[in-house]
């Protein structure tokens, strides 16, 4: 029916109408987070013109019915096995690193694990997630499983060049978990390249013996290449 006074046609009691729509529902204290898909039939059951409020009231009766498309559970949960150790470089000493190098360990849970590294002065240089899921059996006792062991590359160079220390953290879930303390030498440039250069360290390891080291590109560093008695 068109009423003239509002210029639109009027609901009627008795017409029905779907809607159909997404819900999410959360709880994030505990990392639950449901998806559901949801329609609702409704039935107008009473429809009155308020000429006074130029206003359309009406009754409605309806159903809903829906279906759970994805259950999310610890997208924000706290992991309480956080058990973890940052093994190189080493969380109880000033180790030195300098060129590319590997931050290695171990951590029974990989849920939003990252690494920091954190300068005085400027705050958190650099950031990024842990590889994870390296097998460890040395970890299975303590964790429940065997793949917990991480890997990540850092490029020392990027440390800014007024600053000769840094802190490693490992980081989960926005909590510090382990830390290490490193002293850095860096080159000038980021990534150096074309340069070549090799030397022999005599007495090294035991006396009478010697190696021979060499710079490699990739690595932004010097390797052995050769080991003499």
């Amino acid at each position: 029916m068109y009423d003239e006074s509002t210029q639109f046609s009027l609901p009627q009691a008795g017409c029905e109408y779907q809607a159909f729509y997404t819900g999410v529902l959360t709880e994030e204290n505990v990392g639950l987070r449901v998806i559901t898909e949801v329609t609702e039939d409704i039935t107008y059951t009473n429809v009155t013109w308020n000429g006074d409020n130029q206003k359309v009231s009406a009754a409605l009766e309806g159903t809903l019915t829906g279906e759970v498309k994805r259950i999310d559970l610890g997208f924000s949960a706290v992991d309480n096995n956080r058990r973890a150790t940052l093994e190189n470089p080493a969380s109880d000493s000033h180790s030195r690193v300098s060129g590319i190098g590997q931050i290695t360990g171990w951590a029974c849970s990989d849920l939003d694990l990252e690494i920091q590294i954190y300068v005085s002065g400027y705050g958190v240089v650099e950031r990024f997630p842990v590889p994870h899921g390296v097998s460890r059996a040395d970890t299975e006792e303590v964790c429940g499983d065997a793949l917990n062991g991480f890997s990540a590359v850092s490029n020392w160079n990027r440390i800014p060049q007024d600053s000769d220390e840094a802190l490693v953290h490992l980081v989960q879930q926005g909590k510090i978990i382990a830390t290490a303390s490193v002293q850095v030498v860096h080159f000038e440039d980021e990534f150096i390249r074309g340069a070549e250069g090799s030397a022999v360290v005599y007495d090294f390891p035991e006396p009478g013996q010697s190696v021979t080291i060499e710079w490699v590109q990739g690595l932004q560093n010097f390797v052995i290449t050769e080991f003499q008695e």
